[in-house]
């Protein structure tokens, strides 16, 4: 594991705790693909989560990649869609919650961050502005490195 994957995995870790979420996580791209994968996870129940592609524009992670917005499940008008789309990570974690933000360098999404409850829950404003300080500390380090393989 390079410097920057601990690194990651502490931001994540650190997030996961401070939100009282059950689950956290980095995507990144992959080099050369379309796809993405998640890393830096905390909280995982399955091993299976680290090998599921997110696409960008499918589900709540995929719609953050594509608009580059914040999205939290419980407030979206396409809810269901995101649910359906994310069915296998939502799954996979029993998650019922998230949210998720955009990872930006450069005014470019380089990655993105998802909280996750496997409870109903309503993240609130001070879990959104953990999540959008945890995301600016990612980007800062992934800013002086090359992206995640």
């Amino acid at each position: 594991m390079s410097e920057l994957e601990r690194a990651i995995a502490v931001e994540v870790d650190l997030l996961r705790s401070g939100t009282s979420s059950d689950y956290a996580a980095y995507a990144a791209p992959i080099p050369g693909e379309p796809l993405w994968r998640w890393r830096g996870m905390s909280g995982s129940i399955s091993q299976r989560t680290a090998l599921l592609a997110v696409r960008p524009g499918r589900g709540i992670a995929g719609a953050v990649i594509k608009t580059g917005r914040t999205i939290v499940l419980g407030r979206h008008r396409n809810e269901a869609d995101l649910r359906k789309e994310d069915a296998l990570l939502l799954e996979t974690e029993r998650l019922v919650a998230a949210a998720a933000v955009p990872v930006n360098v450069s005014g470019v999404t380089q990655g993105l961050l998802l909280i996750a409850s496997r409870e109903p829950r309503d993240y609130d404003a001070d879990d959104m502005m953990r999540l959008n300080a945890a995301a600016e500390a990612l980007a800062a380090m992934s800013g002086s490195h090359s992206p995640i393989k």
